[in-house]
């Protein structure tokens, strides 16, 4: 399994957080909200989404999402590490600046 971290800032933003913050894991920019709008957590008209958090199998299957409209409210990470676990296969690293992924199958 691997982190990604989807983000509505601009691939600059992003990649000047990557280096002042020491992120090692992908960060990608949806700055049209198209992978907000794929994973249900934007509401139109809004100006951020909702934050999320999706493990994704190696076949693209979803096998865990939790959204919330109130951004305090996190997920257990116990639940998130178990479903992680689930779905052990390595995969690449995503290019620095890139746009965000689509949504594979639900």
């Amino acid at each position: 399994a691997r982190v990604i971290a989807i983000s509505p800032e601009s691939p600059n933003v992003l990649d000047e957080t990557r280096t002042s913050a020491g992120i090692e894991f992908g960060l990608y920019s949806d700055e049209d909200f198209d992978a907000a709008r794929g994973f249900k957590v934007y509401t139109e008209g809004s100006k951020v989404p909702h934050p999320g958090t999706f493990v994704i199998d190696t076949d693209g299957t979803i096998i865990f999402a939790e959204a919330h409209t109130d951004y305090r409210k996190r997920p257990d990470l116990g639940k998130v590490r178990e479903s992680m676990q689930a779905d052990a296969t390595p995969a690449p690293a995503p290019a620095p600046g890139t746009s965000a992924p689509a949504p594979a199958g639900r």
